[in-house]
């Protein structure tokens, strides 16, 4: 069972019961305001519980005058300027109270607390590639393997080989000759963003960090291609996704407080650089986030020297 992807004028639309949502994807400003138009027919025919959509910030009102609020956001998302905003709207008041609140605040707090990786290094049984068609059949295993339902046909070679032709690119991590861990990158050329989605280990390779691993590898794939946003929506209850996908301001002051910690100092003396080598960022990723830090007055910043002041 998965849901339908449809165009939609010149909108992209995902529906269907596995979710029992409507999930505006991709929206084409030509198709307001007849989009809603669309979402009252599927919701009037299959009675929907939410309505998700993904839209550029200046069409929010558009949005808000609908029903619609935010629930999430990305900034600079479109290009690598425009933000991006998460807005929903609720047909079942049940779907709209969050049932396991307590359990995803738990797997939040685990997360945060979780060390930084600094390198993942595997000995030399381990390899990783990006895939191709030949592939699809070892692919379609795991995938079977992992995932008992999901809301795209990915047990369909045909679907796997018909996106591989056209936006999705799969990589791969082996075990000698052996397909161990999958995990994809679903790009938007035309406005230059990725979502890194999914990440399927096989249960016996768990808790080696390959989802780390993969991420990291398509982070500088993305980069080579010029791609300038990326993102995912990751389970709240995922413990092993929410780490992986920490947010890098997130990382960044775990990895200050963590050597408050360790160290019983709060000053370090490092540079900017020698940060983002240990993060596994860029030297201008964590200069902008040192100096949002300093501006909220979390930390005081010197030549070479780094002030944790709370």
């Amino acid at each position: 069972m998965y849901d339908k992807l449809e165009t939609i004028g010149q909108s992209v639309v995902q529906h269907g019961k596995y979710n029992d949502r409507i999930y505006l994807l991709d929206l084409n400003p030509k198709d307001i305001p007849k989009i809603f138009g669309t979402f009252n027919s599927l919701l009037k025919e299959n009675k929907y519980a939410k309505i998700i959509a993904k839209v550029p910030e200046k069409y929010k009102h558009v949005f808000y005058e609908k029903g619609f609020f935010e629930e999430a956001n990305v900034p600079n998302f479109y290009n690598g300027n425009e933000k991006m905003l998460f807005l929903a709207k609720y047909h079942k008041h049940e779907r709209k109270i969050d049932k396991e609140k307590h359990k995803a605040e738990k797997v939040l707090k685990a997360a945060n607390k979780k060390q930084v990786v600094k390198y993942i290094k595997f000995d030399n049984n381990f390899s990783y590639k990006v895939l191709d068609e030949s592939y699809t059949e070892q692919m379609i295993k795991i995938y079977k393997k992992v995932f008992t339902t999901y809301p795209f046909p990915i047990f369909n070679g045909d679907y796997i080989l018909e996106t591989m032709n056209d936006n999705i690119i799969y990589f791969g991590v082996f075990k000698k000759n052996e397909l161990i861990a999958i995990s994809s990158c679903e790009i938007n050329y035309q406005k230059s963003y990725v979502e890194m989605t999914d990440f399927a280990v096989l249960e016996k390779y768990r808790g080696r960090k390959i989802p780390l691993y993969l991420l990291k590898q398509m982070e500088d794939y993305m980069k080579k291609k010029g791609i300038k946003k990326a993102y995912t929506m990751a389970r709240a209850l995922s413990y092993g996704m929410n780490i992986a996908f920490k947010k890098m301001d997130e990382q960044l002051w775990s990895y200050l407080k963590n050597y408050q910690e360790k160290t019983g100092e709060s000053i370090m003396n490092a540079t900017h650089q020698e940060v983002a080598t240990d993060l596994n960022s860029s030297r201008e990723v964590i200069s902008r986030l040192l100096k949002q830090l300093e501006e909220q007055s979390y930390v005081s910043l010197g030549r070479n020297k780094i002030e944790i002041l709370k």
